[in-house]
């Protein structure tokens, strides 16, 4: 799912595109595939091609920034996320489960390298959700600040189990993630 409610016309190109980009890894090294590589793959025009996307590192940006806003609508639709330590544990269950069942963009990612990626995109959508969640903290606490500490950690954390295979549970590496209310 690229765009929720977006044009099924546009959502099939960045499909496409992203299908191609992704086949061409396999075959190439990141550094010597094309965007006229990426064109002739996905069936588009160059002018196609531009209107979405600039680089090649924005057809990983589109596609992790519109799983990571999926997401969200299913957090959203699942949890209360006004509080902090209302269902913490599950909404980071949660997190991890939906990755643990869309690895594809993050095994990208990581294959090239460029967890940048990761931390520039939830750096916005991220932090803006936990900046909205009362965790209950002293006065003297920025909100702002917890937020950019907790979704570095989660990135990291995600990182860090791809990284080993995702080899332990769900469950397991959810219980790794925790910031202390300090009331």
């Amino acid at each position: 799912m690229f765009q929720k409610n977006g044009d099924i016309r546009i959502l099939n190109t960045k499909e496409f595109v992203f299908e191609a980009f992704k086949a061409l890894l396999k075959k190439f090294n990141y550094h010597d595939i094309t965007i006229s590589m990426i064109i002739k793959k996905a069936g588009i025009g160059r002018t196609t091609f531009y209107r979405y996307f600039y680089t090649k590192d924005d057809i990983l940006l589109s596609k992790l920034k519109n799983q990571t806003l999926e997401l969200i609508d299913l957090l959203n639709q699942t949890f209360d996320l006004s509080a902090y330590n209302k269902d913490i544990y599950k909404k980071i269950r949660f997190f991890f489960q939906y990755w643990n069942d869309h690895p594809e963009i993050i095994e990208i990612i990581l294959f090239l390298n460029k967890t940048q990626l990761l931390y520039s995109t939830w750096s916005s959508l991220l932090i803006n959700m936990f900046s909205v969640i009362d965790m209950g903290l002293d006065n003297d606490v920025s909100p702002r600040y917890i937020a950019h500490f907790a979704t570095g950690g989660l990135t990291s954390l995600l990182i860090g189990w791809f990284n080993n295979s995702r080899l332990e549970s769900v469950d397991y590496i959810s219980k790794h993630f925790y910031i202390p209310n300090t009331n």
